[in-house]
């Protein structure tokens, strides 16, 4: 009995102490749980791990930056308080490849990671200092730096109709589509990752997981064990530190002052004007079979020199106006002129005018007809308005229905001012017509038979400084683009020394032309670049001053405009730079496609302010036609996009097209979509793990994927489409190798398993060399990382080989890969794993008597802390906080918590 009793005595005292050193673990988990609350919790806070500043040997300890900080506030580890943020630092810590001491623990051991320097080795902390029982220590892990693994692959399940109905106001094309039309599914996995490319950090094939796995179901990273394909068994313990089954962040502008939510750039009424036409843009059906896209014009109201703006239609490239004076068959004085353009649909799909495309001539100079010492003044545009016009004075027109193929440049010429010679063509005649001396009177010149006669233009000299620059403008219903000559034209006197020959000859002419250095188009780091769609090309440096364009003599510029040639823009040449969407569009990155001072701003480093977007905006993509309840939230097409709806009040839709305000807090409204949703599968772009960022940049994979030009269905690997709303369609294939003749016709370019790998290894060491964490997407943007690294492993060799041009689609820039990862990546982390420790001593010989180590999965959320003053303001505080009225920022919540056996660890 006294033995029995004995062992019951220590068994209960062996739970005992088991509970209180769970107890501990506990204790631990809630100050760590505190301190991130507390560190992480305002919006401007980043996040990132110690690896970046340099700290080889230990790499995986958690910094958070304050804003525009180098170096960190405080490092996420037990032994740092509020008070003393920086007590320990990395470089304080013992060599995780080195066994611990009686005062240190592992948190992370290899339970979790396969290597000895992988592990996280810590300091306990005790309890008490006067009477030691016990100790507690807690690491918070950065999920955020990782690589999600738990999102499916859900494009084939939308299959709902998001059409607007036809008895609802109008339906224009904008107002969304029906998702049960597979070519919309097709598209939308050309736009972004159909799931995070965890794949490729594993090893594995990405065939094998599509469409055969229930990835969501991956509730920890050892379950990837189970995944199809060669993974051993313990092989995800190699990427502890680069894969997590999910991260997610709240959806916040760094740009802001102190932070604030990003808003929906969805279709709504909100939206800002030049973004929203762009996203409901739709092509039509044309005439001779296929799909285009009908004119846009600009907003004027809106328009300035400020990201972005957006019209569609065609780009002249060379102009030409000719005149010749002469005695006509009635001995009247006759002038003859015509008009040639050169336009040029610079977009990847095929455009048509959907109204007249009036061109005018506008300030046109004065110049003088002398007829034997008598003088008469002309006004050249005159001659190239329609006198029966409105007050804009209509030019001649190219006609309703003119289409331009993809990148397509078409040659128009025409003339005069007599209704019937209004229509510009291919073939159109030149027009000859009286001049009119002052009282409007038709003006006799004297039969050359009679006696001599000569007939003498008088030219001004046209330049900046006379200010008498004239403006050519095409015009459909609204302004689509201006132009002006940089030519200065001298002053000149022109004589017809055969008066009377009318068939033929010219005496005068101005001309200019686009430079033809298509890098000034494209490349929008160099200094006299500029975006060709702009609406005011008047200040633009239209032709380059090394440019062999027309001459400064109006008497040299009596030719015709050159159709053939190899280096400049001609009818023979196809430039398809841009695209155009057929769908809403789920990553900010597209609207590097969108209308800029200079060339595809968004994405690339010569952006500035314009990659503020990627901070700014994003799209929820929640549908607004489809009739859906919060009891049954719809699939949505933006896969990187989950409901945030757990602990909010009283939530309301809204409807569709609402317009409310900050103060009306709805769904569909754009300032308050991010409240209702997160970021899933978010990505920290101050990430240091090789194998996430080899995750992050292997580009769009499709296993089935089927060109318009019937050579699928075939597997896609690594490809970064330019073109990606159309990359079926284009002639040239991102898989397709790169040559001379195909460096316009191309969707885009896929690279090598190697060549990703090099280019994420390129990545990581840029960052490292600034050792310290971007706090905004725009910042990160602009620097210029990713270009550089492009630049610096030669993925653009081939091209460059060849002698392409430069940013051609033929090449892979910047922006073609911000366009892939936008949907994902935010300048810091939201989701925490937190290992904690606890045990209990022996009062006598200070032995550890009992261990127990725990797990949290911690999450920051949209949701506000309790404000310390005033009460809160549901609709307008979320949106933007007052760190005075919440210092704590926006609330933590644990996701889940478990007690780890030691094998676990």
């Amino acid at each position: 009995m006294i033995s029995l009793t004995k062992v019951e005595i220590e068994s209960s005292r062996i739970y005992r102490d088991g509970d209180r050193a769970r107890e501990n673990a506990m204790l631990g988990l809630y100050i760590a749980v505190a301190r991130l609350q507390e560190s992480i919790g305002p919006d401007q806070r980043f996040t990132a791990t110690s690896a970046l500043t340099g700290e080889a040997s230990q790499g995986h300890i958690t910094g958070v930056w304050l804003e525009d900080a180098t170096d960190a506030y405080t490092w996420l580890i037990s032994g740092n308080t509020l008070e003393a943020p920086l007590a320990l630092a990395p470089s304080d810590l013992s060599a995780p490849d080195t066994a611990a001491n009686t005062d240190e623990i592992f948190l992370v051991d290899y339970g979790s990671v396969a290597t000895a320097a992988e592990r996280i080795k810590l300091p306990k902390q005790a309890l008490s200092a006067d009477e030691p029982s016990g100790h507690y220590a807690y690491w918070v892990g950065d999920e955020g730096v990782k690589v999600s693994m738990a999102i499916n692959d859900e494009t084939d399940l939308l299959d709902y109709d998001n059409t607007r109905q036809e008895d609802m106001l109008s339906n224009p094309p904008g107002d969304g589509h029906n998702w049960a039309d597979v070519e919309y599914r097709e598209e939308l996995r050309q736009m972004a990752p159909s799931f995070p490319n965890f794949w490729k950090t594993l090893g594995l094939d990405f065939a094998n997981l599509v469409g055969s796995q229930k990835l969501d179901l991956l509730s920890s990273l050892s379950m990837s064990a189970l995944l199809s394909g060669s993974l051993d068994t313990d092989a995800w313990k190699e990427h502890f530190h680069a894969l997590t089954p999910l991260s997610r962040a709240v959806l916040i502008d760094h740009t802001a002052e102190d932070g604030a939510l990003r808003r929906d750039l969805s279709d709504s009424p909100q939206t800002e004007g030049s973004a929203r036409r762009f996203n409901r843009t739709r092509p039509i059906e044309l005439d001779s079979g296929g799909q285009g896209y009908s004119f846009h014009v600009y907003d004027a109201a809106a328009y300035s020199d400020v990201f972005p703006h957006f019209s569609i239609g065609p780009v002249m490239t060379e102009f030409l106006v000719r005149f010749n004076c002469y005695r006509d068959e009635q001995g009247k004085l006759t002038i003859k002129q015509e008009l040639q353009i050169e336009l040029w649909n610079p977009y990847a799909v095929p455009i048509r005018a959907s109204h007249k495309l009036f061109v005018n001539l506008d300030d046109m100079p004065d110049f003088e007809v002398i007829v034997n010492g008598d003088t008469y003044v002309v006004q050249a545009d005159d001659y190239f308005k329609d006198p029966y016009g409105d007050e804009r004075g209509r030019g001649p027109h190219i006609p309703i229905g003119t289409e331009w193929a993809a990148g397509e440049i078409k040659w128009f010429k025409g003339s005069g001012r007599k209704k019937s010679s209004l229509v510009l063509s291919s073939d159109a005649a030149a027009r000859s017509e009286y001049v009119l001396d002052a009282n409007g009177n038709e003006i006799d010149v004297p039969d050359p038979e009679l006696g001599e006669v000569s007939i003498t233009v008088r030219l001004p000299e046209i330049s900046e400084a006379k200010g008498n620059r004239f403006k050519v403008r095409l015009w459909t219903y609204d302004t689509i683009a201006e132009y002006s000559p940089q030519i200065e034209y001298i002053s000149a006197e022109v004589t017809n020394d055969t008066p009377t020959l009318s068939s033929s000859g010219w005496l005068f002419g101005y001309a200019f032309e686009m430079d033809d250095e298509m890098e000034r188009w494209i490349d929008g780091s160099l200094e006299n670049s500029a975006d060709p769609r702009l609406m005011d090309m008047s200040e633009v440096d239209y032709a380059d001053a090394d440019f062999e364009y027309w001459s400064d003599e109006p008497a040299d510029n009596l030719g015709s405009i050159n159709l053939s040639g190899a280096d400049s823009f001609n009818t023979q040449q196809h430039y398809a730079l841009y695209d155009l969407p057929t769908q809403e569009p789920v990553s900010v990155g597209a609207l590097t496609h969108m209308i800029g001072t200079g060339p595809q701003m968004l994405g690339n480093s010569w952006g500035s302010e314009a990659n503020e977007y990627f901070d700014k905006y994003f799209f929820s993509s929640l549908p607004r036609w489809h009739e859906w309840t919060l009891d049954s939230l719809p699939i949505l097409p933006n896969r990187y996009m989950e409901y945030f709806l757990s602990g909010q009040d009283e939530i309301e839709i809204g409807e569709a097209y609402a317009s409310a305000g900050l103060d009306v807090d709805i769904m569909f409204d754009v300032y308050h979509a991010a409240k209702y949703m997160m970021l899933r599968g978010a990505f920290n772009i101050n990430s240091v793990s090789r194998g996430a960022w080899r995750a992050m940049l292997s580009g769009i994979n499709i296993k089935e994927w089927t060109p318009e030009d019937g050579s699928g269905p075939r597997e896609l690997k690594h490809a970064f489409f330019r073109h990606s709303m159309h990359g079926q369609a284009a002639d040239t294939l991102p898989d397709e190798s790169v040559a001379t003749n195909n460096a316009f016709s191309r969707s885009g370019v896929s690279l090598t398993s190697d060549q990703v790998d090099a280019l994420a290894d390129a990545v990581v060491d840029g960052l490292l060399l600034r050792g310290y964490p971007f706090d905004n997407l725009s910042e990160f943007v602009n620097s210029g990382i990713i270009e550089d690294a492009i630049e610096l492993v030669a993925i653009n060799e081939g091209a460059e080989n060849l002698g392409l041009i430069k940013h051609s689609p033929a090449y892979l820039t910047q922006a073609d890969v911000m366009k892939t990862i936008a949907p994902m990546i935010t300048p810091r982390s939201d989701t925490f794993r937190v290992r904690a420790y606890g045990d209990v001593t022996h009062p006598v010989t200070g032995e550890v008597v009992s261990a127990a180590w725990c797990e949290a999965l911690v999450q920051r959320t949209p949701a506000l802390t309790e404000p310390v003053t005033g009460e809160m303001d549901l609709a307008i505080d979320p949106y933007s906080i007052d760190t005075e009225k919440y210092p704590l920022g926006r609330r933590l919540k644990i996701l889940s918590v478990r007690f780890l056996s030691p094998d676990e660890v």
